[in-house]
């Protein structure tokens, strides 16, 4: 074989390299409705597992925007003006490579290559079930009361099976891109921790990179080892007297120990304060049981709209304030507040995420 065709095919294969690394997607789109002509109105691209954003103009009812290919990712690309807008003039599209054309005038399209068809396909699927399951709920609503609950109750189960089933085949067929992570998002909130890391081992890099993702398994991995039967997590806070405070200056020590994490802005909280927790206090700490509230997540950081809800609430225990640091949520894996966890006098967590009467009763049970 001659130095000259070897040459020729040293240059064929740099140039069939970099023909592969420097595939393009490029988007032409098209918006013409009167949101467009808003004070300050342009397209904003955004990378939904980066989130990093590029502005382009309108011209003329028009806009472009090119990217490099990648059949993993999802940008999302939406009309914003300078007032904000709410509007629906958004899409999502995989970057594949070629041509993509997107028409951002309400019904919003995208068109352009398999993976783009098969998400448009997803997302008018879950937009049929949805639609049904609303138009079944309103009619469960006009039965009498309490066949209505029933009724509603049937076709939330019956929903969110659907929504399950339908995703799962979309994972199946879609597992390594952003598609299968968007199916996954759907019921990733109704998966135990073993199930979530189930789905995440068969899945590719945009699922196990994305921060949902990230943060749904350290939060089950914080549950399992906070789970009933293991031993508390220390952690530490304030005072409302802003003195530093522990967990393990009440757990541990010899009582049965109630532990509420609320926030002053939490209706439910609220709510779970006065028809619960004021009542078992003053039934149940002349028995040795101990309350302690831990208030989380507010905003700025700021405590005093702590000690306001402490006192508009009448809530007469002791208080650990941890402003904007979600060390606790973290570490029990809580995810929603109000979230009221047993300990038992040995520091072991008893019970996780009492309410109502299955706290009361519980309470009742081991203080006998």
């Amino acid at each position: 074989m001659n130095k000259k065709f070897l040459y020729l095919l040293a240059i064929a294969g740099i140039a069939l390299l970099l023909s592969s690394c420097n595939k393009t997607s490029s988007i032409t789109g098209t918006i013409t409705d009167e949101t467009a002509s808003a004070p300050g109105a342009v397209i904003v691209f955004t990378d939904l597992l980066t989130e990093k954003a590029d502005t382009v103009q309108i011209v003329d009812g028009k806009f472009e925007y090119s990217c490099n290919a990648d059949e993993e990712g999802c940008f999302s690309v939406a009309l914003v003006t300078d007032f904000n807008m709410r509007n629906n003039n958004n899409a999502l599209f995989i970057p594949e490579a070629g041509k993509i054309t997107i028409n951002l005038n309400e019904p919003a399209t995208v068109e352009g290559g398999k993976l783009n068809k098969a998400l448009t396909e997803f997302v008018n699927g879950m937009t049929q079930i949805r639609d049904e399951a609303i138009g079944k709920f309103e009619e469960a609503r006009l039965l009498p009361q309490e066949e209505a609950m029933v009724k509603m109750q049937e076709v939330q189960d019956n929903y969110s099976k659907a929504v399950r089933e339908f995703s799962e085949k979309t994972i199946d067929a879609n597992p390594n891109g952003f598609l299968g992570f968007y199916a996954l998002s759907n019921f990733i909130y109704d998966l135990s921790y073993e199930e979530l890391k189930a789905y995440v081992e068969k899945m590719g890099a945009f699922t196990k990179n994305h921060p949902l993702v990230i943060s749904q398994l350290a939060a089950g991995e914080a549950m399992e080892s906070t789970a009933e039967g293991k031993m508390f997590v220390d952690f530490e806070g304030k005072t409302p007297a802003g003195e530093a405070v522990k967990l393990s200056d009440y757990v541990g020590q010899g009582k049965y120990v109630l532990v509420d994490f609320w926030a002053s802005w939490c209706g439910p909280c609220k709510r779970e304060v006065e028809n619960t927790l004021l009542g078992v206090y003053d039934k149940y700490t002349p028995k040795g049981l101990v309350i302690l509230g831990v208030a989380v997540w507010e905003r700025n950081g700021d405590n005093s709209a702590s000690v306001a809800a402490m006192e508009e609430l009448g809530m007469k225990w002791d208080q650990i304030f941890m402003g904007d640091d979600k060390t606790p949520t973290d570490l029990y894996g809580i995810s929603g507040i109000p979230h009221i966890i047993l300990f038992g006098p040995d520091g072991t967590i008893v019970k996780r995420n009492l309410r109502g009467e299955e706290l009361v009763k519980l309470v009742d049970e081991v203080l006998k």
